[in-house]
C-alpha cells in the first residue's frame, strides 16, 4: 500500500512540474523608469512600452520561487513599526532583514553587510565619509561622475519586501527639475534594465516594473523643494509668505519603498505618503487622485489635526493593483539605476536596509510642533563643525585635484580656487586661502539661498584701499553679467556692510559702522544674517548693525569668497567660511579672551568680545 501511495505522489509531482513549465511567466522586459516619471511634482499617469532589447543579461542568476506577476495578496506578515523622527535609531538586524549596510567604513573596496551575507562593492568614485547620520555615510558624486554606486548583487527572490535608507538631499538638486535614483534592482549598471526603483523625477516615488508596466507609488513630494535643505522655493509662491513644511529643516530624511500584500507603498520620514493605483490620467495641478498620495500641503493644512500623519492614503491594497514581488533581477544598486550616470544620486546615503517583509513606520513628533532637526555628527575636530543647519562649510585647509576645495558639510569637493588664489598654512585655524586682490577668489558649487540664513568667515585683510568683498552671492568677475543676491564686505564710505538685493528693484543695507582701516592686519570674524529678526551684521562677536527688512536675497548666483561680479576683490587671507539655513546669533561668552578655537553649541556660536582696536593690537594674533 505504501509503495502505491509513493508512486502516486511521484506521478502527481511530475504533472505539477510540467504544468508549471507550461504556465511560467516569461521574464519581463524592464523599461527605463524615467519614462514613467512625471514632469510635474508627482509621478506619471502612463508608461511607455518597454524596449524589446532591454532584457536581463544571459548570465542572470536563476530565479527560484516567487511569481513576479503575482497580483493575489500573500499571507499577511507583521512586524513592529519602525520608529522614525526626532531621535533616529540606527537599524539593526532582525528576523526579516535580508541585508543591512551601516556604511560606516570600507575595506578593500567593500562595505560590510551586517548579516554577513552580501558585502557591497564600491564602484566609480563612491566612498565612505565621516559625516553620516550616526557615524559614516556613503558619498556619491552623481551625474558629474562615471557612475558612482554600490553593487550589492542578487539578494534572493523577494515576493514581499522593503528597501529603506536615510538620504541627504542637500547636494542632490541643481534645480527643482531633477531625476535621480537612490536605490534600485535590475540588470547591471549601463544595461538599461531596471525592475525596481526608489527615485525622483521632481516627484519622489517607488516603483516596480511588472505585468508589462511600471507600478508606481507617488509620495506627492518634490524632494528638491521640500527635502534639500529648506526653503529652496516655496510652494506658496508668490503669496508673499512661506508656510514651512517642518521636515525641510531635517538634514537626513528616511525614505522607504515596500511591496507585497498591501501593494506598492512609499514612506517618507515615517509617514505613508503614497500607494500604487492605476492612473488613466494625470494632472498635478488638478490633483485628480489625492486619496492615493499625501503632498506636504495636505500634511500641514490647518484642518489636519493628525499632523504629522497623513489622512490619506489609507494603508491596504487598492483593488486590482499589483501585490507581487520583484521580477527576475541580477543585482541591487545603491545610488544609481541600471541606465547611465545621468540617473545617479549626488550626496550622502546612510543606513541602507533590505527586508523580506512589508515594514510599517511611525514617528515620535508631537503635533503640531516643528520636529527637532536630525543630528549630523561632527565630521572634523576643532574649527567649525557641520550641524544640521549648515549646508556650506569650507575649512580651506587643502586643495584637491584641479584646485578644488572641500565643502565639509557635504564631504564633496564643491569649490574651486580661481586666479592666483592659493591655500597657505597661515589660516585662522590651520590653513586658509590667500587672495591677491587681482581677480583671485574661491567659487563654490551652486547652493540655494535660504529664506533665513547666515554667511560668515574669518578674514585678515592686507589692503587699505576700498572697496572689497569678503563674501558675495554674485555673477563672476569679468563675466559680462552683473547679477547679485548679497554682498558682505566693504563699500564706500569704507565700512563693512551686509547688502541684500530684492528682485533687482531695491537693496537693503545693514551697516556695521566699523571702518576697514581698523581691521587691517588682524584676524576678524564677520557674519551677515537675515530672517525674522531682520538683517544683522556681526563683527568679532558683536552685533554692529541692523535693518528691519525681514526678506531674503531673491537673486541666486554663485557664492564667491573674496570677489564679486564688479571685480571688487579682497587682498589678504580668508578662513572658515560657513553658510547656514538659520539666522544664527553670535555673542561673547563668559570666558577668558582670545580662545584658540571658537566654541560651538546648539544654534548659537560664541566669539570673544572685541572692542575697536588699532591695527597694532591684533586680538586673534
Amino acid at each position: 500500500m505504501f509503495r502505491i501511495i509513493l508512486q502516486l505522489a511521484v506521478f502527481l509531482s511530475i504533472l505539477g512540474i510540467v504544468w508549471l513549465a507550461h504556465n511560467r511567466s516569461a521574464p519581463l522586459n524592464a523599461a527605463n523608469p524615467k519614462s514613467a516619471l512625471s514632469v510635474q511634482n508627482s509621478l506619471p499617469t502612463s508608461t511607455r512600452t518597454p524596449s524589446a532589447t532591454a532584457r536581463l543579461a544571459p548570465s542572470a542568476k536563476p530565479q527560484q520561487g516567487g511569481t513576479p506577476t503575482l497580483t493575489k495578496p500573500q499571507p499577511a506578515q507583521t512586524a513592529s513599526p519602525v520608529l522614525i523622527g526626532r531621535k533616529p535609531r540606527a537599524f539593526s538586524v532582525d528576523a526579516n532583514t535580508v541585508a543591512l549596510y551601516h556604511l560606516d567604513s570600507q575595506t578593500g573596496g567593500l562595505v560590510q553587510d551586517q548579516t554577513g551575507n552580501y558585502p557591497g562593492t564600491l564602484q566609480g568614485n563612491a566612498g565612505i565619509v565621516s559625516s553620516g547620520l550616526f557615524s559614516g555615510a556613503l558619498a556619491l558624486d552623481g551625474r558629474s561622475g562615471p557612475g558612482s554606486y554600490v553593487r550589492l548583487g542578487h539578494l534572493g527572490d523577494l515576493v514581499s519586501g522593503t528597501i529603506e535608507a536615510y538620504v541627504d538631499f542637500s547636494t542632490a538638486c541643481d534645480s527643482i527639475n531633477e531625476w535621480f535614483t537612490m536605490l534600485s534592482a535590475g540588470g547591471e549598471f549601463g544595461s538599461g534594465d531596471t525592475r525596481l526603483a526608489l527615485a525622483t523625477y521632481q516627484g519622489l516615488g517607488f516603483g516596480i516594473y511588472a505585468n508589462g508596466e511600471w507600478q508606481w507609488a507617488n509620495s506627492g513630494i518634490n524632494p528638491c523643494r521640500y527635502l534639500a535643505g529648506g526653503d529652496t522655493e516655496p510652494y506658496f509662491w508668490p503669496s508673499g509668505y512661506h508656510t514651512r513644511w517642518p521636515y525641510e529643516v531635517w538634514r537626513y530624511h528616511h525614505v522607504a519603498g515596500t511591496w507585497g500584500p498591501r501593494g506598492v507603498e512609499i514612506w517618507v520620514d515615517g509617514v505613508l505618503h503614497g500607494v500604487n493605483f492605476h492612473r488613466a490620467e494625470f494632472s498635478f495641478y488638478e490633483n485628480l487622485h489625492p486619496e492615493y498620495m499625501c503632498n506636504p500641503q495636505a500634511q500641514i493644512e490647518p484642518a489636519n489635526t493628525f499632523y504629522p500623519y497623513c489622512r490619506k492614503p489609507q494603508m491596504g491594497l487598492v483593488p486590482l493593483e499589483y501585490a507581487g514581488g520583484i521580477p527576475p533581477y541580477l543585482t541591487f544598486l545603491i545610488g544609481c539605476d541600471s541606465s547611465t550616470a545621468t540617473s545617479c544620486f549626488r550626496g550622502r546615503i546612510d543606513e541602507v536596509r533590505i527586508s523580506n517583509i512589508q515594514r510599517t513606520y511611525t514617528v515620535d513628533v508631537v503635533p503640531p510642533s516643528t520636529p527637532t532637526p536630525t543630528r549630523t555628527p561632527e565630521s572634523t575636530g576643532g574649527e567649525y563643525t557641520a550641524d544640521s543647519k549648515t549646508f556650506g562649510l569650507y575649512h580651506l585647509n587643502a586643495a584637491g585635484d584641479w584646485n578644488s576645495v572641500k565643502n565639509e558639510a557635504t564631504q564633496l569637493w564643491h569649490g574651486s580656487l580661481l586666479g592666483s588664489a592659493a591655500i597657505v598654512p597661515e589660516g585662522r585655524y590651520n590653513a586658509g586661502v590667500r587672495l591677491d586682490g587681482n581677480l583671485s577668489y574661491v567659487r563654490a558649487e551652486p547652493m540655494n539661498i535660504p529664506f533665513a540664513g547666515a554667511v560668515e568667515a574669518w578674514f585678515n585683510p592686507d589692503q587699505t584701499t576700498a572697496p572689497y568683498m569678503i563674501l558675495s552671492n554674485s555673477s563672476e568677475p569679468q563675466s559680462g553679467v552683473y547679477s547679485w543676491g548679497f554682498f558682505l564686505g566693504m563699500e564706500s564710505p569704507g565700512t563693512i556692510r551686509l547688502i541684500i538685493n530684492k528682485s533687482n528693484e531695491i537693496k537693503y543695507e545693514a551697516d556695521s559702522g566699523v571702518h576697514y582701516s581698523t581691521l587691517t592686519g588682524c584676524w576678524h570674524h564677520v557674519a551677515g544674517t537675515w530672517g525674522e529678526r531682520g538683517m544683522e551684521i556681526w563683527i568679532d562677536g558683536v552685533l554692529r548693525g541692523t535693518n528691519a527688512f525681514t526678506g531674503y536675497p531673491e537673486i541666486n548666483n554663485r557664492y564667491l569668497f573674496g570677489c564679486d561680479g564688479w571685480s571688487r576683490c579682497f587682498k589678504g587671507r580668508i578662513d572658515e567660511v560657513r553658510i547656514s539655513n538659520i539666522q544664527r546669533r553670535f555673542a561673547p561668552p563668559n570666558a577668558p579672551m582670545r580662545p584658540r578655537v571658537p566654541a560651538t553649541g546648539g544654534t548659537l556660536t560664541f566669539f570673544p568680545l572685541i572692542q575697536a582696536a588699532p591695527p597694532s593690537a591684533c586680538p586673534y594674533g
